[in-house]
């Protein structure tokens, strides 16, 4: 199922498929930096893979990772929509963009097997179940990806190493 990767240090990373230039340069510091620090990153259909559902692979890379950490980029963009349609809720919404449902699928499996859990977002990203501060104790790192600038590392990288020394060895 994944390819003789040393799981139980690595670290699970959820991350869309579909990436800008930019964000998989991202992606790709964020690996090696992993990687520097002898934890490397377990990712479904990046550098591990299944023959079968999905699902079950990553619950069990999940379960064997040190802790999980979760990039989320936007995955839709949405101009003009209706949350909570017919019913007596319903709003009209302004533009959002939001994240692959895998996010927070994966984020919702971490936390349900008690793994440690950050998660790295866009800041133009809506702010809804794991994204959502109000909702989880889960810290959320945002950033904002810019083409010209590069990788926005400082920050990203603060946080990951200080997260990587909660995990267990």
């Amino acid at each position: 199922m994944t390819d003789n990767l040393p799981h139980k240090n690595g670290v699970f990373i959820s991350v869309g498929n579909g990436l800008s230039a930019s964000q998989e340069q991202l992606v790709a510091v964020i690996e090696a930096l992993l990687r520097d620090h002898q934890r490397p990153g377990l990712t479904l259909g990046r550098n591990a893979h299944s023959d079968g559902d999905p699902l079950t692979a990553v619950r069990a890379l999940i379960m064997d990772a040190a802790g999980v950490l979760v990039v989320a980029f936007a995955r839709l963009r949405i101009d003009a929509g209706i949350e909570y349609p017919n019913t007596p809720h319903a709003a009209q919404i302004a533009p959002r963009q939001t994240c692959t449902v895998w996010n927070q699928l994966e984020a919702a499996m971490a936390f349900q097997a008690g793994k440690p859990l950050l998660v790295l977002a866009d800041k133009r990203l809506h702010r809804e179940g794991i994204l959502d501060p109000t909702a989880s104790a889960t810290p959320v790192v945002w950033f904002s990806l810019d083409v010209e600038s590069g990788v926005p590392l400082g920050s990203l990288e603060d946080a990951i190493l200080s997260w990587l020394r909660t995990l267990p060895d």
